[in-house]
């Protein structure tokens, strides 16, 4: 999903307390930062798996026009997280902490994170990137036009007011093989193995 976000500015930072049963629990609550216009952020929910999908995914992404990325992370292999922490001293990569949620006998919610965490880590992300154009992706998700970069294709064409949407065609790169390559064997989401890309032409309103 690529959209445009409206450019606010607010500041500062406040704090809530939830009261029920005898105890509290306080929350901060952040102002949303300012959008720099004509910028590019990108956000990943709390899926990935290879290292080297990881930097095909982010170096894509780079050369695509993207400023920053944040990646959603819960936990992952010693190799995932150096490549992780690399990009993030180099200012590109943003690592949001995803711990477990609390559980109990009766209910563990973090059986559904899996398919389910993907809507609250986009919305979490659409409020905390600062720019003016976000891409909601996964980690095996890449939107190319079909000439030129992303970034300059879609500030001209939201600028144009006719522009009601988009459409995609996907196309799907299997990399099963190089799947030989690797270091070791590791199980993990199959859907992992593969790249895709989305080439999308604007709808225009005659």
């Amino acid at each position: 999903l690529l959209l445009p976000l409206p450019l606010i500015h607010l500041s500062c930072c406040f704090q809530v307390t939830l009261f029920l049963r005898g105890r509290n629990v306080s929350l901060p609550l952040y102002r949303l930062p300012l959008r720099k216009s004509g910028t590019l952020s990108v956000c990943v929910p709390p899926i990935y798996w290879y290292y080297f999908n990881i930097i095909f995914f982010l170096e894509t992404w780079k050369e695509q026009g993207a400023s920053h990325v944040y990646m959603y992370y819960h936990s992952s292999s010693r190799s995932v997280l150096q490549v992780l922490r690399h990009y993030e001293q180099q200012g590109f990569v943003t690592m949001v902490p995803w711990p477990s949620l609390p559980r109990s006998q009766l209910e563990d919610p973090n059986k559904s994170v899996y398919r389910l965490a993907h809507s609250l880590a986009h919305n979490d992300c659409v409020l905390r990137i600062e720019s003016e154009f976000g891409a909601l992706v996964d980690i095996d998700e890449i939107i190319v036009p079909r000439s030129g970069t992303l970034l300059p294709f879609i500030v001209e064409k939201f600028s144009n007011a006719t522009i009601a949407g988009d459409k995609f065609s996907f196309v799907d790169l299997d990399f099963s093989g190089i799947l030989n390559a690797t270091e070791s064997q590791v199980n993990g989401p199959s859907k992992a193995r593969m790249i895709f890309i989305a080439i999308f032409h604007s709808t225009v309103i005659a």
